[in-house]
């Protein structure tokens, strides 16, 4: 039916414009016709007839601009000309600069008194003279170039008759070469009050037409405000902006009240100008709504010759110029890309209709218009036909039609977003489904890896080697972070009484504020201030909930502040207390002060690197406030920061809660409290002495001993001077922080050599920035819960155990491969001295009985030996070799006695080893071995070094890159690194010999 209706409509526009058309060609044939420059109306009845046109044989002056007075001087020179019409002809050939002619009509008329005029078009300068009498004109006519100036206008005349005469003289003067000179369009002619209606009635059209563009372009420019990315309407609106400004150029020229001296040069720019853009962003306006339709190639090129044109004749002419330029050629070539960009535009909407775009009865419509517009155009541009308002009333039709379109585009947009709303709400009712499902079946089997991992670490399926423990301490890192995730997944099943709602301190705020200041990474750029009352009542709150809310919102403000400071506050508000966050850092839009709080929603491009998680932060901060009977809000400003503030209620109560803390007597920090039985050395750091004296009491009942300090630099001290299992640290300390000591200790002991228990006031390990989290085991809130407190001390003490384990079987592992190479290559000596001297071969068993009766049963459980015994086993190793190569091996011992260590057992036995079996002993004539051993500084130097035939670079890579199949080197090197703070060199020489150099911490 819609469709219908569309094609009748269409059919109507068209039918109607042709018989308006055929009455503009034709209904210009007057009842009173004008023969000779004679115009008979003294019959006239003006109330029936109403006005009419002067069309017909005017008398003609060619050349000549004749004062009323002057006729009977000029008769010889008079001739007929047709009016409406140019008289271009009549000039053909001439070489005059300007065209100049006058126009004589006379007029009987009843004895009337006033009589009216409506000058349509005379172009381009004319002057009026009614009885003798000048009444009005356009621009200044001359035969002078200089003088003349050319100004087009609809104007009215008002003239008196004289014994019932009226004689109209019009002086008409135009450029050369300026096409459709003289009296184009008809001149009007009736009463006064006729003439002044018609003329009013016009202008009023006009002002509706203009009014019309305007408003829609304010409305389609209001739309693409609203929605930047719809282009279509930004070129919609601009194409009514445009061609108001040009319709008010035309007919009435609605413009002149506005700028009444603008000059005429000036406003034909406008007029050519304006079309043009007006058709430019017209072509851009179908190709971006039917791009499939269009093709992108041409449309720039039109879109970029439309351009060229616009900027040219936007270029107002001085009069001058226009003597030179080929102004009918411009006018040929103007035409010509008016009606080529006209025909694709035409091309493009007949193809959508074809295609039955949506809508396609609006385009049948417009399309209709846009073909009846430019038919009626090209009438009045070739045939010189007074079309009157017939264009201008299509054309707004047809932008009224586009304008149903794109209403109706918008009406299925909405259609559309309604319904994938819709769809959404559904999918997300899955989503959520489908994600707490998933959720629960991940719980189970995170559960069982942490649990099986925390097993592994503490040894209690056998001791892992140092890389293993590390791989599997980051495996359980991982799903311990991805069980915390989940949870907070799973934090939108939350009721009310999964919370633990009580009087809660606010002095909570500054313990918050203190342990986050440690992370600001640049504090002289950052700076925290608190402004928290101290006598502010207690507020009901989950305390756990409560550390979340401020973490959450403080970490955002330390994120998102680059320079500045952050405002912490507090204050109470009737039954309120409300807390307030404020930053001076990046701030954000207006539009995501509610969206922030959404599920997963993160502000898009806001480029910050540190910016991390998955946006599920502030909206379950918002639901926890809510829970605790709150509300939070964000007031913010780009670029100028935002202000997070939440409300809590107020606990009311007759009784008073207890505040009061235990008084302890003052101590003197550090404190060491060993058991009997020298169990486990504990180190405790905190700078709160109730606490520390809590935790002292707590560990030292488990039979565990304790070193207490409140100072970060008296705990460093303490582990390098005592034998420390396990640490906990506050990561608020004295003069060093806690975040630093950690980092300090990691660079001396591995995680699980030295484990690190942190103690904080969030207490969520994955709440704390990544450097926190690759220095300590673990993370606990403090105040500490005494149960859960024993339960991680003792599982990082296993782990300590666990890793105590690993490194001595690792040991024993290499000395067992030592042991029997040792043998096969000293038997293999005393056999060979077996068969040159008896004596020695007696000496040489007597020296290896010492090694099978005082080294190895000891060193089957033992994985380090003193240096002492380790030295005491290399000379005897060296005496036998002694014994069998005589002269050719000579020994010089620098020892340092006083040396009190401990090294893995067989570690230098087969370095010297390695030093006579390949370097020395195939040596032609032998060579010398040197073996010292000296503290130097805080480290103990053990070199070895020969003058034998030294080793290859290539051999050299193999032996360090522990790819070398030599026991006797490979050995030694592998159990070193399993030493702290050890370290092996090898430096060797073809030819020169070798030294190898060991340097181990005293």
């Amino acid at each position: 039916m819609k469709q219908t209706i569309s094609i009748i409509t269409s059919v109507l526009i068209i039918v109607l414009t042709l018989l308006g058309l055929i009455s503009k060609w034709f209904g210009n044939e007057n009842v009173y016709h004008i023969e000779n420059g004679v115009l008979d109306l003294r019959n006239w009845n003006t109330m029936e007839e109403g006005t009419v046109k002067l069309n017909g044989e005017w008398e003609f002056y060619k050349n000549k601009l004749i004062d009323p007075e002057e006729f009977a001087y000029y008769s010889h020179e008079k001739s007929y000309i047709k009016v409406p019409g140019n008289w271009d002809s009549e000039f053909t050939g001439t070489k005059n600069s300007i065209e100049t002619g006058t126009y004589r009509l006379s007029i009987l008329v009843p004895e009337k008194d006033r009589f009216g005029l409506q000058i349509n078009s005379i172009r381009h300068a004319s002057k009026t003279f009614i009885n003798g009498e000048f009444v009005g004109g356009m621009g200044i006519t001359s035969s002078l170039i200089d003088e003349h100036s050319y100004r087009e206008g609809k104007y009215l005349v008002f003239p008196t008759s004289k014994n019932g005469l009226l004689e109209i003289v019009i002086h008409v003067s135009n450029t050369h070469g300026v096409p459709n000179g003289g009296i184009v369009k008809s001149i009007s002619f009736g009463e006064m009050n006729q003439i002044i209606s018609e003329s009013n009635r016009s202008k009023f059209f006009d002002g509706i037409i203009v009014g019309g563009y305007f408003l829609l372009g304010i409305i389609f420019f209001f739309y693409f405000v609203l929605n930047k990315k719809a282009l279509d309407e930004l070129y919609f609106a601009l194409f009514c902006f445009l061609q108001g400004v040009y319709v008010s150029t035309q007919n009435e020229k609605l413009i002149y009240l506005f700028f009444q001296d603008i000059p005429m040069n000036v406003l034909l720019s406008i007029q050519l100008s304006f079309i043009s853009l007006s058709v430019l962003f017209f072509l851009l306006f179908i190709n971006h709504v039917f791009k499939k339709h269009a093709s992108n190639r041409l449309t720039k090129w039109v879109a970029s010759i439309l351009i060229i044109q616009a900027i040219y004749l936007g270029i107002p002419k001085p009069p001058s110029e226009l003597l030179n330029l080929p102004v009918q050629s411009i006018q040929i070539l103007f035409i010509i890309i008016m009606v080529i960009a006209f025909i694709y535009i035409i091309f493009i909407l007949i193809k959508s209709i074809y295609h039955r775009v949506q809508g396609a009865r609006y385009l049948l419509v417009a399309g209709a218009c846009f073909t009846s517009y430019g038919f009626s155009l090209g009438l009045e541009l070739f045939l010189e036909i007074d079309v009157s308002h017939i264009p201008l009333t299509l054309f707004l039709i047809m932008t009224i039609s586009f304008s149903f379109f794109i209403g109706y585009r918008r009406i299925l947009a909405y259609e559309k977003i309604d319904t994938l709303s819709k769809e959404v709400l559904v999918q997300s009712q899955i989503k959520d489904q489908f994600l707490l499902k998933t959720t629960e079946e991940l719980i189970t089997p995170l559960h069982k890896i942490i649990q099986y991992s925390d097993m592994l670490m503490q040894g209690k399926r056998g001791p892992l080697k140092k890389m293993q423990h590390e791989l599997v301490f980051w495996i359980n890192h991982a799903c311990k972070k991805i069980y915390s995730l989940v949870k907070d997944f799973n934090f939108v099943r939350i009721h009310d009484d999964k919370l633990n709602l009580k009087p809660v301190r606010l002095e909570l705020i500054n313990e918050m504020v203190e342990e986050l200041s440690i992370f600001i990474k640049e504090p002289k750029k950052i700076s925290i201030e608190k402004q928290i009352p101290a006598n502010l009542p207690f507020v009901i709150a989950d305390e756990s909930g409560l550390r979340q809310i401020l973490f959450q919102i403080l970490q955002n403000a330390i994120t998102f502040t680059k320079v500045g400071k952050i405002t912490v506050s507090a204050y109470q508000n009737k039954d309120k207390i409300h807390i307030s966050i404020e930053d001076t850092g990046v701030g954000m839009e207006e539009e995501y002060a509610e969206r922030i709080f959404e599920n997963f929603f993160q502000i898009p491009q806001q480029n910050n690197s540190e910016r991390e998680g998955i946006g599920l932060g502030l909206s379950i901060t918002k639901k926890l406030v809510e829970l605790m009977g709150g509300k939070i809000w964000v007031d913010s400003v780009p670029g100028k920061g935002s202000c997070f503030t939440f409300s809590l209620q107020v606990y009311r109560s007759d009784n008073e809660v207890a505040t009061s803390v235990t008084e302890i007597e003052p101590l003197e920090y550090p404190i060491k409290q060993f058991n009997s039985n020298h169990s486990n050395v504990i180190l405790l750091v905190d700078q709160n002495h109730h606490q520390l004296a809590n935790m002292m009491n707590l560990l030292i009942n488990q039979g565990n001993s304790v070193i207490a300090c409140d100072k970060g630099s008296d705990a460093y001290d303490l582990i390098t001077l005592d034998s420390i299992e396990l640490a906990v640290i506050d990561i608020k300390t004295q003069d060093v922080s806690g975040v630093e000591l950690t980092k300090k200790i990691r660079e001396d002991f591995h995680l699980a050599e030295l484990p690190i228990l942190l103690l904080s006031v969030s207490g969520h390990p994955f709440h704390l920035p990544s450097s926190v989290q690759l220095g300590a085991n673990d993370v606990i809130q403090k105040p500490v819960d005494e149960n859960e407190f024993i339960s991680r001390i003792q599982s990082l003490l296993s782990i300590k155990e666990a890793f105590k384990e690993s490194i001595h079987n690792e040991l024993m592992y290499f000395q067992g491969q030592i042991a029997p190479h040792f043998l096969y290559n000293t038997l293999n000596t005393i056999i060979g001295l077996s068969y040159q001297d008896i004596d020695k071969t007696r000496e040489a068993l007597e020296h290896l009985s010492i090694y099978f009766r005082s080294k190895l049963d000891y060193q089957k459980q033992e994985s380090l030996v003193a240096l002492e015994e380790e030295i005491e086993f290399v000379q005897s190793y060296l005496t036998i070799e002694k014994l069998r190569y005589g002269d050719n091996l000579q020994i010089v011992y620098n020892i340092d006695h006083d040396i009190d260590t401990l090294i893995p057992a067989m570690t230098i036995q087969p370095l010297v080893e390695n030093a006579v079996q390949h370097g020395l002993s195939k040596k032609t004539g032998g060579g010398t071995l040197k073996l010292s051993v000296k503290k130097v500084a805080n480290q103990i130097k053990i070199v070895v070094e020969d003058d034998g035939l030294g080793i290859s670079i290539k051999k050299q890579d193999e032996l360090l890159s522990s790819s070398s199949s030599r026991i006797g080197f490979k050995n030694p090197f592998e159990k070193l690194k399993l030493i702290k703070n050890s370290s092996f060199q090898l430096v060797s020489k073809e030819g020169k010999g070798t030294k190898i150099i060991i340097l181990l911490k005293s």
